[in-house]
Order: C-alpha cells, then sequence, then structure tokens
C-alpha cells in the first residue's frame, strides 16, 4: 500500500514538474499583471463608501441564499447578487425583517440591513465585492487566451496588460453590480462560440451552452448577446457566399445551436428561479405588476403583457418565468423613461452621442491609440482586398477581426437610442474586444513591416503597456473618477459627465477622513449616494438648494448634485446649485465631492 502511495505521489509531483516547464516567462509575466490588478482593486476599496445600486445588490443578494426569497430587486437577474453574497454566509449578520422587507422596499431595506441593524457594514462590503474581483480576474485570463490564439503570446500580453491597467475595468470590477458580471460572462460566451465556428469543437460547443445560460443570469441586457450571436453567425456564413449550398449546411447548424442555446437558458431561468419564487405569495408579483409594469414588453403591449404575465405568476411552473420577465419588463420600462442627468453642459437624456464622447474621454489614451489605429488598419486591407477577390473570401479572409468589431459596433448602434445615459459603465462589455483590436495594430504592423526590426515592435508594446501602466498607478485610488489627458484627466472630468462616470457616493468615508485630520466639527452636506452619513460619525446639516446666504462655513456637495441636481421651468433645466460656484473652490474629496467655505 505504501508502495502505491509512493508511486502515485512521484507520478504527481512528475506531472506538476511539467506542468511548471510548460509555463513560460510570457504566461508568468501576464499572471503578474492580473495579480497586480488584483491587489489594487483589493487596496483601492479600503477606504471607499458604498455605490448606489451595491446597496440592493448586497442585501437582496443575501436574501436569496438565505430565506430564499426574490421580492427584492427584481428588475435585475440574481446570478452576480447570489455570488457577491456567499462570502456572507460565514459571518454573523442580522437580518432585518421590518416593513421595508414585507412592503419590498429595496432601497430602504437595503440601508436598514447595512447601517441600521448593528451589522458591519464595511466588513459586509468588502466581502460582498471579492467575487466580482475574482470575476474581472477570470476574464482576463480568457482574453489572454483568446488574445494568444489569434495573435500569439507575445501580442496576448499587450493585451492583457492594457486590460490589467484599465481604469474602467478596476472601477467596476471591484463593484456589487451586473456590469462586470455581463462583460465576463458575455465575453467568454462569444469567445467558445467563436472557437465553436472556428474549430468546429465539440467541447466549445457546450461550454457556450453553459456560459450563454448564465449570461441570461447576470443582467437584463443579456439578450443584446442574441443579437450579437446572430450578427457574428452572419458574418460567418458571408464566406460561403456563392457556395450556396455550403451555406445553407452552416445556416441550419448555426440556427440549431442557437435554438437550443436558447432552450437551455430559459431551462437555466427556471432552474435559479424557482427555488427562489415558487414559495412566495401571488399577491407580491401582483404589486409589482401593477406597479412597475407601463409600457408592456418590446412590441408586446401592456394591454396583453400584463394580463399574460399575472396568468403566468398563478401558476407553480410558470412563476419562475414570469417573475424573469417581468424583471426584464421594468427594466425595459425604465429604459423608455431614461433618466436626467448631465452631460457636457447639458442636462437632459437621449444624446445619440453620449457614449462615443464618454468612450473617448474615459478611455485611456494608449487604449485609443490601438484601437483606432487598428481600425485604420483594417479599413485600408479591407478594400485592398476586397478590389483583388470574392466578397465571400473577404470575410473568411477578416473574420476574426470582423467578430470582434460586431460587439462593439452593436453596443454603440444601441447606445445611440438609449435613454440610459448614466455611465460608461453601459458600455463596459465592449472593453475586451478593444483590448484585442488594439492588438491587432501590433499584429499588422507586423505582417506589413516584416523587415522591421523585432526590437521596434517591442519597443512599442512597451511604450503602450508602460503608458497603461502609468494611468493606472496615477488615479490610483479613485479609478472611478478616471477621464484621459484629452480633456485634462480626473480633475476636469465633472465639465463633461457625473453620476457613476465620476460620482457614486464612493468618497463619504474620505469626507469624514479629511474632516478628522483638518479638524473640522461640522459641514453642510449635499450627497448623491446610498452612504450613510450617520454610520460613519459624520456631524452635518442637509445643504439645500435654497440654502444661499443662510449657511456660513465649510460646504461638502458631491460632483452629480453641484452639475446635475436642477429642475425643470419654462421648458429649460435650471440648475438648483450654481450659486456655490461663485465661491472659491477649498479642496475636493476624490474627484467627487467639491468643497466650499461660504463666509
Amino acid at each position: 500500500m505504501e508502495l502505491i502511495f509512493q508511486s502515485i505521489k512521484l507520478v504527481f509531483k512528475f506531472s506538476m514538474l511539467q506542468k511548471l516547464k510548460n509555463i513560460n516567462f510570457v504566461t508568468i509575466l501576464a499572471a503578474v499583471f492580473l495579480i497586480l490588478m488584483a491587489v489594487a482593486a483589493i487596496f483601492s476599496i479600503q477606504n471607499d463608501t458604498i455605490t448606489n445600486d451595491e446597496v440592493v445588490h448586497i442585501s437582496a443578494g443575501y436574501s436569496y441564499i438565505t430565506k430564499f426569497d426574490y421580492r427584492m430587486n427584481p428588475e435585475h437577474p440574481p446570478l452576480i447578487k447570489i455570488l457577491a453574497a456567499t462570502p456572507l454566509l460565514f459571518t454573523k449578520i442580522k437580518f432585518p425583517e421590518t416593513s421595508a422587507w414585507q412592503n419590498a422596499d429595496q432601497w430602504s431595506w437595503g440601508d436598514e440591513f447595512l447601517f441600521k441593524s448593528d451589522n458591519n457594514a464595511d466588513l459586509i462590503i468588502l466581502l460582498s465585492r471579492l467575487p466580482i474581483i475574482l470575476l474581472m480576474i477570470i476574464l482576463g485570463i480568457y482574453i489572454f487566451l483568446w488574445g494568444r490564439e489569434l495573435l500569439g503570446e507575445k501580442i496576448a500580453l499587450l493585451v492583457v496588460g492594457l486590460y490589467s491597467f484599465s481604469p474602467n475595468i478596476i472601477a467596476h470590477g471591484r463593484l456589487v453590480t451586473t456590469d462586470l458580471g455581463i462583460t465576463c460572462f458575455g465575453f467568454i460566451t462569444l469567445y467558445y462560440f467563436w472557437r465553436f465556428l472556428s474549430l468546429k469543437n465539440n467541447k466549445s460547443l457546450y461550454l457556450f451552452y453553459l456560459f450563454f445560460s448564465l449570461s441570461l443570469l447576470v443582467k437584463f441586457s443579456a439578450p443584446v448577446i442574441v443579437i450579437i450571436l446572430i450578427s457574428v453567425l452572419t458574418v460567418y456564413l458571408l464566406r460561403y457566399w456563392g457556395s450556396w449550398a455550403k451555406l445553407k449546411k452552416e445556416l441550419i447548424l448555426g440556427l440549431r445551436i442557437l435554438f437550443i442555446a436558447g432552450f437551455l437558458g430559459i431551462l437555466a431561468i427556471f432552474i435559479v428561479y424557482l427555488p427562489l419564487t415558487s414559495h412566495m405569495p401571488y399577491d407580491v408579483i401582483l404589486k409589482f405588476i401593477d406597479t412597475n409594469i407601463k409600457y408592456g414588453f418590446l412590441v408586446i403591449p401592456e394591454s396583453v403583457f400584463v394580463p399574460v404575465l399575472k396568468f403566468m405568476g398563478q401558476n407553480l411552473f410558470l412563476k419562475p418565468l414570469a417573475w424573469y420577465f417581468m424583471g426584464m419588463a421594468m427594466v425595459f420600462a425604465h429604459s423608455v423613461g431614461g433618466h436626467t442627468t448631465y452631460f457636457w453642459g447639458q442636462i437632459g437624456n437621449g444624446w445619440w452621442y453620449y457614449f462615443p464622447v464618454i468612450f473617448n474621454i474615459k478611455t485611456t489614451i494608449p487604449v485609443l491609440i490601438g484601437f483606432y489605429s487598428a481600425l485604420f488598419l483594417l479599413i485600408v486591407k479591407f478594400i485592398k482586398f476586397l478590389s483583388k477577390n470574392k466578397f465571400g473570401n473577404v470575410f473568411k479572409n477578416y473574420f476574426n477581426e470582423l467578430y470582434l468589431l460586431v460587439p462593439v459596433g452593436i453596443f454603440f448602434l444601441l447606445g445611440a437610442k438609449s435613454r440610459l445615459n448614466l455611465g460608461v459603465r453601459y458600455i463596459l462589455p465592449i472593453y475586451p474586444f478593444v483590448f484585442l483590436l488594439g492588438g491587432f495594430f501590433i499584429y499588422y504592423l507586423i505582417q506589413k513591416y516584416t523587415k522591421f526590426p523585432g526590437r521596434v515592435i517591442n519597443y512599442v508594446m512597451i511604450i503602450l503597456v508602460l503608458w497603461q501602466f502609468l494611468c493606472f498607478i496615477l488615479i490610483f485610488p479613485h479609478y472611478l473618477g478616471f477621464f484621459n489627458g484629452f480633456i485634462g484627466g480626473a480633475d476636469k472630468g465633472y465639465r463633461y459627465a457625473v453620476d457613476s462616470n465620476l460620482d457614486w457616493g464612493q468618497d463619504l468615508k474620505r469626507l469624514k477622513i479629511y474632516m478628522d485630520e483638518h479638524q473640522i466639527d461640522k459641514v453642510y452636506l449635499s450627497y448623491f449616494g446610498r452612504g450613510s452619513p450617520e454610520y460613519y460619525k459624520i456631524n452635518y446639516e442637509t445643504l439645500y438648494p435654497d440654502s444661499e446666504g443662510k449657511v456660513r462655513g465649510l460646504v461638502a456637495i458631491s460632483a452629480t448634485n453641484l452639475q446635475g441636481a436642477a429642475v425643470f421651468e419654462n421648458g429649460n433645466w435650471r440648475p438648483l446649485f450654481s450659486w456655490l460656484k461663485k465661491y472659491s473652490l477649498v479642496d475636493k474629496i476624490g474627484y467627487s465631492i467639491f468643497l466650499y467655505h461660504l463666509p
């Protein structure tokens, strides 16, 4: 027996040594980049206050896994919230069964759960964020894997460097929201679909089914992935233009795969939602339907959709799907109504150019250089190739580049019609594809300039990564407030956009630290966020829009309130706190809270 044990031990040891030998320097360096990313993410949140949406996501997730009750935050699928709340099972937490819980008042109950039940709010927030940081690292691994398959190891290292040191990714990769989740699961879904189309590998197909199903449980905008899948399948089929028999065969195969994926996705929704909703009283979903379903759903009018939803809500086996589609309809109603916000000197919403502008001022300059250079070179190469080759051959030769471009294009097209102009986070899923396309810039340089000294190409890559790393270091720990140098950096960002681009309530604890360091006893506060000044023992009085001439001393106001708090009068939006700007700015707390001294 001892001999067998020793033999197994030797085999295991030998296999581990072989694996270590197979890990080369590039892979180790990629791992170092991702480790630095994780370390920065963890240390940068030490003095962060909870951001707006996290209040309901964390508290709702905990209620799912302890009460198996889905009344809180049904407008977002449960997967990310469940993952985030899982570490909380290992600590002692009081569950407030108050009237806010009974009435499904998610914002009031989230506040009670975190700040008014003798719970350690900071520990809860930190533990809940760790699974999201883990997802961020997993996404980085997949970016490296895909980059290595497309571009080779050396360029894949560049791509993972751009990813690891991206302020936007780290900003939202530390928060309990659905944005990083859908970025991660959506990217992996498209990766495995690409692998199947390229290799016809059954393992990739099964993993595609798995991650597509998981994507549907992350965010209700996940159906955008369906549009992307249909679009990339179309790009793939165009390579067979003129070979109609082959095109028909591949079309049937593609449609069959998408149909199976849809079926498995609905099955996954049913399996996950069933334990969360099966025992819930009918009157709970009825209240949600009557309160929140205002515009029907997509092309289905309210007069048809609401009775169908109510019928499904009464049926044990249809109830899980009723809750899912009700959540989708709530998001649809939200997107139709939109949010009033500040953007580039304006107050409103629905600007078609919002996301292109935000992308270009919130993305680091080295990433923009790589992305736009690759785009320009691709267009040039595409036109030249098209002039000399058959139409179908173009899509065969440039399939990989077009596959990566499709998600970027679709998100910008849909964003042009969106009234939810609240931040770069809404287009966060495009960034992994943008990083990979930036890698194609180097790939094209190597192709075109084969006589170029290899070290020159290496220098270009090193400069891009070091430049990205510099952005990553200089903005630490205020990743949420990053703006690039084209508009003067984070210090000038408030002039262009606020809300989750800059100010999501994250700097309240830092305000308390500032007050303690400067021995400030009291502050007049207008705070945009869900943190609790009382919990952090901030002595304050509320600053109101009509407080001019009524208060003296230090005033602290969130950038979102300073720029975007407004009332609609005589056909125009009138800012409520513009009177503050005539006073001298004393200081800023983390780019998001402005301090003024009123004499």
